[in-house]
């Protein structure tokens, strides 16, 4: 990790931490990858102007299986059960939509409902439980939503919390909400009369929350690029208490998860300062500890974990990361591919977008073209000077100029200072 450049100028290092992560794969989504949830093989990215499906089954390559851009699918953030997401866009049109997700590249729209404009900071939480749907409205506070019938979803009230309600999560019969400025705990034992049960400050802005057991994991920005991860006892929900703190995390924390004994926060960029994921330790949540960091390439906005896999909402693209646990020999978790390789663009055939991924066994200038069947160059994807390693590179069946290309057969050209490549790829529009 590059030195850290603290307000006025002070350079600052992060300290040598027992664990690691490495970069297992990633893939560039069509939007903006603002929040992710992972079902089985797929990680469902809230794209910020689309919902973007990812084939996560070998995590080494993940591929956009599919994506939907209906307006009604403006995704902030997303939960994922069974065949139905459930997409919280309060933020970019004041609704809430369920979603067919049963074949990724067949996604629609099942139903919406209206909600009230978003006030404030811009949501993400959204939990299905039953038949109930929570939301985070911003200024508005806790919608509860019935969804028994997903293709009819209707408000059925509205909490008002006195900050911006900006993410959530549910335990039983209580939501416990990331409310700006504090941790509110709500019961929602009858939905149709919630009432506040405690709540207690937060020192910083809270974005993202996370509940685990007795303890709620509240990510809240600091000032100047340092945030901190504040652990709550919630056992007591009249009067929870913040009984330890991870202070001056690197970045901004918009969100947290957890998985097991550790907490994985998203921290964003901020000037001269990368974000990334922060490993927090919890396994004695009062003496909790950072453990591994690692800067990711983009901004990252919403994090993910199953086991010891880490997907990033990474504004331009979902990483997958490895969380490395001390002891484990990171060489045997990601080794780095000693030939040049041009897989199959997937899916093949495609519609809308494809994507591309290839592998260099050396560090030098890649160019990855698109040509139709007469030898026409209509589309340069990368012209760059890359690192060995695995890439990916989408692209959308338009030109140069940004206009639809007919269906057909078209050739994937991959040039570098070890070699060229080429695949056959099948628009069908």
């Amino acid at each position: 990790m590059a030195a850290l450049v603290a307000p006025f100028g002070i350079a600052l290092a992060e300290p040598a931490m027992p664990d690691s992560v490495v970069r297992v794969g990633a893939c560039a989504t069509p939007g903006i990858a603002w929040g992710v949830f992972v079902q089985g093989d797929y990680a469902y990215v809230a794209d910020r102007g689309a919902v973007t499906v990812v084939d996560a089954t070998d995590p080494s390559f993940p591929w956009v299986a599919g994506t939907l851009n209906d307006p009604l699918a403006w995704a902030l953030g997303l939960f994922v059960e069974n065949a139905v997401a459930y997409l919280n866009w309060t933020a970019l049109g004041n609704g809430f939509s369920t979603l067919d997700v049963s074949n990724p590249d067949s996604l629609y729209v099942i139903g919406w409902c209206y909600v009230p404009p978003a006030g404030g900071p811009d949501p993400t939480g959204v939990c299905t439980v039953d038949t109930i749907t929570y939301l985070a409205n911003g200024d508005d506070g806790l919608g509860i939503i019935n969804v028994s019938d997903p293709a009819s979803p209707d408000t059925v009230t509205y909490f008002d919390t006195p900050g911006y309600a900006l993410d959530l999560s549910t335990q039983d019969t209580l939501v416990f909400i990331a409310d700006y400025d504090s941790l509110v705990i709500v019961n929602v034992a009858d939905v149709l009369n919630p009432y506040r049960v405690g709540a207690v400050n937060m020192p910083d802005n809270c974005y993202g929350i996370s509940v685990a057991g007795e303890y709620a994991y509240v990510a809240c920005k600091g000032g100047f690029g340092f945030g901190s991860l504040e652990v709550v006892n919630v056992s007591d929900p009249s009067s929870p208490q913040i009984v330890a703190s991870v202070d001056n995390i690197v970045g901004d924390p918009l969100d947290v998860w957890i998985s097991g004994s550790y907490a994985y926060v998203a921290a964003a960029d901020y000037p001269s300062i990368e974000g990334g994921v922060r490993v927090v330790d919890i396994s004695d949540p009062l003496s909790p500890s950072l453990v591994a960091s690692y800067d990711t390439p983009g901004d990252p906005r919403g994090v993910f974990a199953v086991g010891d896999l880490v997907f990033v909402a990474d504004y331009d693209s979902l990483q997958i990361l490895r969380h490395i646990a001390t002891g484990i020999n990171e060489s045997t978790v990601e080794q780095q591919p000693r030939v040049l390789r041009l897989r199959q663009n997937q899916p093949n055939p495609f519609t809308d977008f494809t994507t591309v991924r290839y592998e260099l066994p050396t560090a030098g200038s890649v160019t990855l073209e698109i040509y139709d069947v007469t030898g026409r160059l209509v589309r340069t994807l990368v012209d760059a000077a890359q690192p060995a390693g695995l890439h990916t590179a989408m692209w959308d069946g338009r030109d140069e100029a940004n206009g639809k290309l007919a269906s057909g057969v078209y050739f994937c050209r991959l040039t570098t200072e070890s070699g060229t490549l080429s695949n056959k790829m099948l628009l069908v529009r």
